[in-house]
């Protein structure tokens, strides 16, 4: 992957990101007491949207620390973390979400085994996936 490397351009090319990250953000049901975990948030697509909602406490997580400095810029209401998700420990959330993260995993079964350890009880996973109807 070479986000890092084309973060600053990453917006100017990222309209089916953006477009995709507006329906992932509406089909998302939460409550105010929600506690978000938005993995591979890049520039903050989908993070501003959820962001939007009042109460939900964000953290907004990205392997690149170039993305993370630029969501942080887009959507100072999240909490920014660099995190690799593939291979770091996540926070405990009770909604963890990703938008077109899952499909770069090397191994997409262990990836989910190791996220789901890190839910609340009752917590929710929305992982999507962009692709032609």
């Amino acid at each position: 992957m070479r986000f890092e490397e084309r973060a600053l351009t990453y917006d100017a090319n990222a309209l089916p990101q953006r477009t995709f990250a507006s329906r992932v953000a509406q089909s998302l049901q939460c409550s105010p007491s929600d506690q978000v975990l938005e993995l591979g948030a890049g520039t903050g697509a989908l993070t501003g949207y959820i962001c939007a909602r009042p109460g939900l406490q964000v953290v907004a997580t990205d392997a690149s620390p170039a993305m993370v400095a630029l969501g942080k810029t887009a959507v100072p209401q999240a909490q920014w973390r660099v995190l690799d998700a593939f291979s770091e420990t996540l926070p405990p959330s009770t909604i963890q979400i990703s938008s077109g993260l899952l499909q770069w995993a090397p191994d997409p079964v262990r990836v989910l085994q190791s996220w789901k350890q890190s839910l609340l009880p009752g917590a929710r996973m929305v992982h999507a996936f962009p692709c032609q109807p």
